[in-house]
């Protein structure tokens, strides 16, 4: 990294100077498309660039403007955890009413509850085997398609709901409330009803 280090801080340094982001924000990885020799290059063949170097992303929801990025180095990064890429991400974003959207590689109730003691709030898409997640009560129930089941735990809202599968979200800005939509199926337009959290 020692050769594009400059020109890299030199970016990270200016993304936030530059721009003042609305109240959502999105974290993700992405992959820069590479293929020369560097020893942290990833393959995820999910990505459009298949191969290349993985980043970490934070970006203003509303414009898609980058507000930070990390590169991904290898596992002998500093701080492996994913709380310690939030606090470096999100340094100059936290305590300040920002919500943070994240799938399901970084949210557990870990994450969640970190982002809230810095007044930030957080929505995303769970897998069921974090820890501490309520199995019995949500995780483990069986539903018909168009249910739902909650809990909640004083700022935390998880929900458990079957569209086509079955799918986990946490929140900690959303209410169990619902609202009908209009989708569009085989047989022509139907509502029903979806929470708000997703």
């Amino acid at each position: 990294m020692h050769k594009i280090r400059p020109f890299l801080d030199h970016l990270l340094t200016h993304f936030p100077a530059s721009f003042s982001p609305y109240e959502n924000l999105t974290i993700d990885e992405g992959v820069c498309g590479f293929r020369g020799r560097v020893i942290f290059c990833v393959h995820i063949k999910n990505k459009p660039d298949k191969y290349g170097i993985k980043m970490f992303t934070v970006c203003d929801s509303k414009t898609g403007y980058v507000l930070c990025t990390e590169v991904y180095t290898g596992k002998g990064q500093q701080d492996k955890s994913i709380i310690g890429l939030f606090q470096r991400l999100l340094s100059g974003y936290l305590d300040k009413g920002h919500t943070v959207f994240m799938d399901i590689f970084y949210s557990s109730l870990a994450v969640f509850d970190f982002l809230w003691a810095r007044k930030t709030k957080a929505v995303g898409t769970c897998m069921p085997n974090r820890k501490e997640l309520p199995r019995r009560n949500v995780v483990s129930k069986k539903l018909k398609r168009d249910e739902c089941v909650f809990m909640r735990r004083d700022h935390l809202l998880c929900l458990k709901w079957k569209d086509t599968r079955d799918v986990l979200c946490l929140s900690t800005a959303h209410k169990m409330t619902t609202t009908n939509v209009e989708v569009r199926g085989k047989n022509g337009v139907k509502t029903k009803s979806k929470p708000d959290a997703f």
